[in-house]
């Protein structure tokens, strides 16, 4: 007899396109811009980096090692994605996926938070966490993790392509890849953030490799012909 007390099904079903795939995975604390306030954290598997609501931590060396991260309302994360296309060739899609929760004080089933999304500048679009979870523990986090934090968040998929911005698979907005000005040798910039005048300014928790349901960072797919 087959015993559990969690089951994950991840339905990936944002838009699909076909051609080469380059595949990235990019660890939480490898941001390379930031703003954050209270509530705030971070934390590796081993141990909670610094103290809790100190926005000083996140400047720490280990930050690197970091498995989760969270930060109240008005803040973002700031990280420099790869850029696999090359001279002569197209992206026709850029996919990027991230298990995501809101930030409570405390904590709160339902505490909705918008979170948005922008590449080299440019708003993708936004997506609602419902609330902080943690009616149980993350699959994947270490067993020190307490038990008042956040313990997991729902995967996010986001795709864009010259038909606009996807969350889920469902459009949400009209920035396309040739809006985001993606081209070969530059940088491309991921920003992670709630505006202090979101309709829904409730922070956000980002899980990584270690922490959550998932045992990954953040996921970036290229589709390029």
């Amino acid at each position: 007899m087959l015993a559990t007390d969690k089951v994950i099904i991840d339905f990936k079903n944002q838009p699909h396109s076909t051609g080469r795939m380059e595949s990235a995975e990019i660890a939480v604390g490898n941001y390379v811009d930031y703003d954050v306030r209270p509530t705030c954290g971070i934390a590796t598997r081993e141990k909670v980096i610094g103290k809790f609501d100190d926005p000083s931590c996140f400047s720490f060396p280990e930050r690197t090692n970091a498995g989760i991260l969270w930060l109240g309302g008005g803040g973002y994360v700031e990280y420099l994605i790869p850029n696999y296309q090359t001279e002569g060739e197209k992206l026709i899609e850029l996919q990027v996926s991230a298990e995501i929760a809101s930030e409570a004080p405390g904590y709160a089933a339902y505490y909705p938070s918008d979170v948005y999304f922008s590449i080299n500048g440019k708003v993708v679009g936004f997506y609602t966490s419902k609330g902080e979870f943690n009616d149980r523990s993350g699959t994947c986090n270490p067993p020190w993790w307490y038990g008042n934090l956040g313990q997991y968040g729902k995967k996010v998929h986001i795709a864009v392509n010259e038909g606009g911005s996807y969350i889920g698979g469902i459009k949400v907005s009209n920035t396309t890849l040739s809006d985001l000005d993606i081209q070969p040798a530059k940088q491309i910039r991921l920003r992670i953030f709630v505006p202090e005048n979101a309709e829904h300014c409730g922070g956000f928790t980002l899980f990584g490799k270690g922490f959550g349901d998932y045992d990954e960072g953040i996921v970036c797919n290229y589709i390029c012909k």
